[in-house]
Parts: C-alpha cells; structure tokens; sequence
C-alpha cells in the first residue's frame, strides 16, 4: 500500500479524533481501501486545536511517558498554538532526507556544533549549551547587548545555524553596525519559518560567506522542501506527502495558486492527513518521482481590505519591491506593510544606505499604481533593521489593522 495511504488507514483506525470522522461518514475506509485519496477529509488547524487529546494513536500510548517521546510546539504565526508529540525513531526518519541535502550541499553532519534560536529557555536564561549545540532565546535577543551575544558566539564557534530570515538579517545589520567580522566558524547557514526576499538572502551569504539555504517545514511533519537557489522548494516526497488545493478542496491547475495542505509519512504517533498548513502555494514541474511548491508570501488571512469590504490578495504590495531589486540590484532588505485602516498602509523599509529614501518612496508609489486596479495611500518608515516578534522571532511582512 502507497505510504500515504498506509498512514491513512492507520490514522482513521487507532486515532480517536479521525475516528469520529469515520463514524460520521463510514465511507472512508472504503476511500483509503480504493485508492480514492481525493475523497478524504480536509483537516484545518482549527478544527483540531481544541482537541489535541484525541490526536494521538491508540496504538502509542504507551510511549507517551517514556525516553522515546519527543514534544514540539508550533511557533503559533498562524494564530494557532499546537503540541506535536513524535515516537523518537519516526522523528529521526523523518529528518533524513533533509540531513543529507544538508550534507550534500555543504558537508554538515549532526554532530557538527549548531546555534539556534528558539522561544524560551527554562529558568528565563538567555542561552545555554547542551553537547554540541548552542540555544539562544529569542525573547532576550533583542535586550542582549551585542558584545555579549558576539562573544558567546565567538567562543562556542558554530558551524552551522537555523534561523530565521529576519533574526539572520538582524544579526547581518549589528555586525556591520558594530564593523566586526562576522563569525568564521558558520559554514552553512539554514533560514526557515518565514518568506525571505533574495536580497536578504544574499545579505546574509555575503555577511557570513558561507551557503545559505531554505528549508521549508512544519513542526505537524518535519521536513517538506528545501532549497538552495532555486525558485521553488523541491518536496521531500519521503516525507510527506504534499497537496495544493483551490478554494473548493480540488487539486489546483499546475502553476496556479492555492492552499496547501501536507500528509505525515513518519508521524505514526500523532498523524496528520491531509492537513492544512495554513500557507499557499504553487505545485511546479510535478512528475510521477518529483515535485516542487512555490510559496506565495501571504498566508490564507493575507489580505488587503478595501473600503467595499472587497477583499485582495496582499501579494500585490510585494510587487513594487520585487520591481525595484529586480532593476536596481536588490536594494530593498526587508519590507513590511501594515494596513492601518482602509484607505491608508504604512510601508516600513530597510534599504541600501546609499539609495536615496525619495527615490524608493516615487519608485514604490508609481509601480503599484501602474498594476492595481485600486488606489490607497502609503505612508513610509525607513529603518536599519525591522526587528522580529521578541516571542516568535519571526517577522510577519503583512498586517491587517482594518476592522472593517
């Protein structure tokens, strides 16, 4: 049996919340026998949230109170909070695929030393070694003084990091603000978690001089693509199993824009069938053996709200900015725009210091007028770094203020 649909029936038979599915609509087992995948239920986070006890598989109790338990929490930028529970020896199959890209890319192997960056560290300390690899806190990057965060750097000497695009490009902006040299020890340097502009990527090869690649996943599957330099994410289809859907759950025409929605292929314990991860994409140049998603940057909330009450699609904002690196050589390092009511979107800029603020401001104004079918009124806020979330580390590029 095809591996997705092995997790199916193991899912909708020993876990109580696809269970239920199935008591509502006997039919499932059926599908899952017949091949009939596109006939499965569509599972959105926030149907689950509240449910997070019937999750796990009947068949891994046991493991709930043991050493081969592994607990991860989503980031909780989609607005919803989860606890992922892995058996340990799923968890690791799961991460193969993307260690040997890893490897093969930049030869990092997992007892290399490797600096990340998450939420919160027990007892509110700032970082801490554990083996091999250093944890930094994200809620007390932003109140650590330079010096500090530099010098335990310097001495634990990292060879690789995970992190994401806006803490790189924060980091890339205090070294050159402090004019030090950046850490020799980071050879491979892997962004995830948020869209990242090339230029913010290339600012962060250059600072660093090292490889710079994207991984995308979640923490409901692991690993789903990865990316050097490419356009689109090349999926690990031993992994999961990737779908992207238009707005009535069908499976959108190659190159047009939907949502997408993942299959866990090791997650025997807490299994997730065909699940939405809250992002959209592009499915391109799809084979029988290999497929590859575009990620769009807004997410399915992403839009501009007018004064009708229509609603667009945000992306329309990233245009302008896509232009002016496109011609004038990656200008513009980060971007976000806050749409504070509906006529009227702050657009906070990180730019190239010897570009004119003027230029950008006229440049920025004329292209959207040139491509929307809609006016708004911008205001401008030119920053040397648009710091990220001090819970999330993240930087969400879009925001709707708009009430309406």
């Amino acid at each position: 049996m095809n591996r997705r649909f092995e997790m199916a029936s193991h899912a909708y038979m020993t876990v109580p919340f696809y269970r239920e599915l199935a008591e509502k609509e006997p039919q499932i087992i059926t599908w899952i026998k017949s091949g009939q995948w596109e006939k499965l239920p569509l599972v959105e986070k926030e149907e689950i949230v509240l449910q997070q006890d019937k999750l796990i598989s009947d068949d891994y109790l046991g493991y709930l109170y043991g050493r081969n338990l592994i607990k991860t929490n989503t980031s909780g930028t989609t607005g919803i909070c989860l606890e992922v529970c892995w058996h340990k020896q799923d968890y690791n199959a799961s991460l193969l695929p993307l260690w040997l890209k890893r490897y093969e890319v930049s030869g990092i192997k997992p007892m290399n030393k490797g600096c990340f960056f998450i939420n919160v560290l027990e007892n509110n300390l700032s970082y801490k070694i554990v083996g091999n690899n250093l944890f930094i806190s994200k809620v007390f990057l932003g109140q650590m003084k330079f010096e500090k965060l530099n010098k335990i750097l310097s001495e634990f000497k990292p060879e690789w990091m995970i992190i994401y695009p806006g803490l790189a490009v924060y980091l890339c902006d205090l070294i050159e603000q402090h004019k030090i040299d950046p850490i020799m020890s980071i050879k491979y340097i892997e962004l995830t978690g948020e869209s990242v502009l090339k230029s913010s990527k290339d600012k962060i090869s250059n600072v660093f001089n090292c490889v710079v690649a994207e991984h995308y996943g979640t923490k409901e599957v692991n690993s789903i693509g990865y990316k050097v330099s490419e356009n689109a994410f090349d999926v690990f289809q031993n992994s999961c199993y990737v779908e992207v859907l238009d707005e009535n759950g069908e499976k959108a025409v190659e190159g047009t824009e939907g949502n997408v929605y993942i299959t866990s292929i090791h997650n025997y314990m807490m299994p997730f069938v065909r699940y939405g991860t809250g992002d959209r994409g592009i499915i391109v140049n799809q084979t029988e053996n290999t497929a590859h998603i575009q990620l769009t940057a807004s997410r399915k909330n992403g839009y501009i709200t007018l004064e009708t009450g229509v609603k667009v699609a945000s992306d329309i904002l990233l245009t302008p900015v896509d232009v002016l690196n496109r011609h004038y050589g990656n200008i513009v390092y980060q971007f976000q725009a806050i749409q504070k009511n509906c006529k009227n979107i702050l657009i906070r800029l990180n730019i190239d210091k010897e570009i004119k603020k003027e230029f950008v401001i006229n440049s920025y104004i004329n292209i959207f007028n040139e491509i929307s079918l809609f006016s708004m009124n911008f205001e401008f806020e030119f920053i040397d770094f648009i710091i990220p979330n001090n819970i999330t580390g993240k930087i969400s590029w879009f925001e709707n203020k708009c009430k309406k």
